[in-house]
C-alpha cells in the first residue's frame, strides 16, 4: 500500500502540537492522511488526492466515502465519526478526497441542465483515474455496496450528480446543503442510500426548501434527511456527518455515533 506521508494540507496550516493528547481533531486527522498527487482531469495538470484509513484498521479492502473538495471534505467526513471508529464502536472506513481546482470548482461539481465537457471530463478523471488507484493504494472496496460519494455546497451537488449519471458505481450518497436543483438528473437504484442536510439560516431557508424538494424527487429510497439551525459552514456540515455516515455504510447503529444536533434535526424514511 502507498504509504506518502503529508507534506503540506492546502486547506489545514498546522503547527506541531507538544503532545498527542493536545492535538485537535484536525491536526490528529491530518497526521493520518496520506495523499498523492495525480495526473488531473485536464492535459498537463496534477490533483492533489487525499485519503484516511483509520490507524486501528486490518488490512484488506473497506468501505469507502469520496468527498469533494480535498482535506476540508476528508475533514468534514471524518472528524466527528473518528473517535467511535478508533475505540471500536464503529465499523472502519476510508476516506478519500479529491482536491478542487478553485478556477474551475463550481462547473466541474455542479452538472446543471445541459451538458458541460468540464464536468464531464472531471467526472470521467473520478472514475477512470481516482476510483481505481484507491482500490490499489487505498484499500477502498470495489464492491458498489461499500462506496459512497459525498460534498459539501457545490460538492454535494457533484455527489448527486456522480450517483445519478453512475448509479452502478454508487450505492450511498451524503449531500450536505445542495445548492443547485439537480432533480432531473436523478436516476438511483432501489437501494441507494441517501443522506440530504440542510442549515436553514443557509440562504434564507433557500437551501433547506432545495433539500426538501430533492427529498420528494428520490421518492422511496432510503433517505436520512436532517434539517436544523446551522448555517452554510463546516462545523454545521461536522456535526450532521457522523450519524448520517454510519447509516449509510450500518458502521454502527447511528443512535450511537451520533451527537446531540444530529438528533435534534436528522429523520431517517424508508430505512430498507
Amino acid at each position: 500500500m502507498l504509504r506518502t506521508l503529508i507534506a503540506a494540507l492546502s486547506l489545514a496550516c498546522l503547527a506541531a502540537p507538544a503532545s498527542a493528547q493536545e492535538w485537535s481533531p484536525t491536526e490528529q486527522i491530518a497526521a493520518e492522511t496520506l495523499y498523492q498527487m495525480l495526473p488531473g482531469p485536464n492535459e498537463g495538470e496534477t490533483r492533489e488526492v487525499f485519503f484516511w484509513r483509520p490507524p486501528n484498521a486490518s488490512d484488506g479492502p473497506l468501505p469507502v466515502l469520496y468527498m469533494a473538495d480535498g482535506f476540508a471534505g476528508l475533514e468534514v467526513a471524518v472528524s466527528r465519526i473518528r473517535p467511535a471508529i478508533i475505540e471500536g464502536r464503529a465499523r472502519p472506513i476510508v476516506v478519500v478526497a479529491m482536491a478542487a481546482n478553485p478556477e474551475y470548482r463550481r462547473v466541474e461539481y455542479a452538472l446543471g441542465r445541459r451538458d458541460s465537457p468540464i464536468w464531464e471530463a472531471h467526472f470521467a478523471w473520478f472514475t477512470n483515474t481516482v476510483l481505481p488507484w484507491a482500490e490499489i493504494h487505498a484499500g477502498a472496496s470495489t464492491e458498489r455496496s461499500q462506496r459512497g460519494v459525498g460534498g459539501m455546497s457545490n460538492g454535494a451537488d457533484f455527489a448527486i450528480a456522480a450517483a445519478s449519471r453512475r448509479p452502478d458505481l454508487f450505492s450511498a450518497v451524503l449531500a450536505h446543503s445542495p445548492v443547485n436543483d439537480l432533480r432531473s438528473w436523478f436516476r438511483s437504484e432501489p437501494d441507494t442510500r441517501w443522506v440530504l442536510t440542510a442549515g436553514q439560516s443557509e440562504r434564507a431557508g433557500a437551501v433547506a426548501l432545495l433539500s426538501s424538494r430533492i427529498a420528494i424527487a428520490i421518492g422511496d429510497r432510503p433517505l436520512r434527511q436532517c434539517i436544523g439551525l446551522w448555517h452554510h459552514d463546516m462545523s454545521g456540515w461536522r456535526n450532521v456527518s457522523p450519524g448520517s455516515v454510519a447509516w449509510l455504510f450500518d458502521l454502527a447503529d447511528p443512535h450511537a455515533v451520533e451527537i446531540p444536533q444530529e438528533r435534534e434535526s436528522c429523520r431517517v424514511r424508508n430505512d430498507g
